[in-house]
């Protein structure tokens, strides 16, 4: 990132340190989160389900589904047909049909 300053500007460290931290693209929160959800299903045909439920499990826990949930559980608008909805609602989803069915296929349903 590239950053311009005056010569003389006598700017505070904590202002620096914040310019200079690392953060994570929404693009690259949405790859990891599709990326861990594919890990899920590939254990989860291998018949490894404790471990592919524990994956889909965190799943809940990852930034790019925590948005996609708050804007299921707000409600307070319904989405028009020409805005487009998020793509963690579709991941959302998924996790949900392929831990019901992973508790299904276990009978803990």
């Amino acid at each position: 990132m590239i950053r311009i300053s005056a010569l003389n500007d006598s700017s505070s460290s904590e202002d620096e340190e914040a310019c200079n931290k690392p953060t994570q693209t929404k693009e690259a929160k949405e790859s990891e989160a599709f990326a861990a959800y594919n890990k899920a299903l590939s254990y989860q045909q291998s018949g490894n389900w404790e471990y592919a439920e524990k994956l889909l499990r965190n799943l809940f826990e990852n930034p790019f589904v925590k948005e996609a949930t708050t804007l299921v559980e707000s409600d307070d608008e319904a989405p028009s047909s020409s805005s487009p909805l998020h793509p963690g609602l579709q991941l959302l989803y998924l996790v949900h049909k392929n831990l019901a069915s992973i508790l299904l296929q276990r009978k803990d349903l």
